[in-house]
């Protein structure tokens, strides 16, 4: 009688484990990153430069209004695009968490870059957890490059 009480118990209580297990993993999956622990808020997905015309060589600032939610480093990917994609040097950003609204500076350009309008599309990527990660997709206004 004792031992069949047990191995209830023990069916329960294994079944109990599994099925906590299963929503954790769900929680981090999918909900963790989206619903909450957000790592970027924002209304604005197209990003101000500072000025509209530039030098081959010349630092670009970006104005971008967002709040960051989490104190995780993010790895920012950024392209140069006129028709041709010019791949420029990653970013690891580590701003903490907070709200900002300034002018930041991201890259130079390079000095070898042919005259044109450009724009800047930027991927910005976040470790959420250990099973998900999220990525953001911003792009610049158009500027000149003289």
């Amino acid at each position: 009688m004792a031992l069949k009480i047990f191995k209830t118990i023990y069916i329960y209580l294994c079944l109990a484990i599994i099925a906590l297990g299963v929503l954790v993993f769900g929680y981090l999956l999918t909900i963790d990153g989206t619903y909450v622990n957000i790592p970027i808020r924002t209304d604005k997905w197209v990003v101000q430069t500072e000025y509209d015309v530039y030098k081959a060589g010349d630092q670009i600032a970006i104005k971008w209004e967002y709040c960051k939610g989490v104190d995780t480093v993010s790895d920012i990917s950024i392209t140069l695009v006129d028709g041709i994609v010019y791949f420029l040097p990653m970013i690891h950003s580590d701003r903490g968490i907070g709200c900002y609204n300034s002018y930041t500076a991201i890259t130079n350009l390079p000095k070898a870059i042919p005259a044109g309008t450009y724009h800047l599309t930027a991927n910005i990527h976040f470790e959420v957890n250990s099973v998900k990660s999220v990525d953001y997709k911003v792009t610049s206004n158009n500027f000149i490059v003289r």
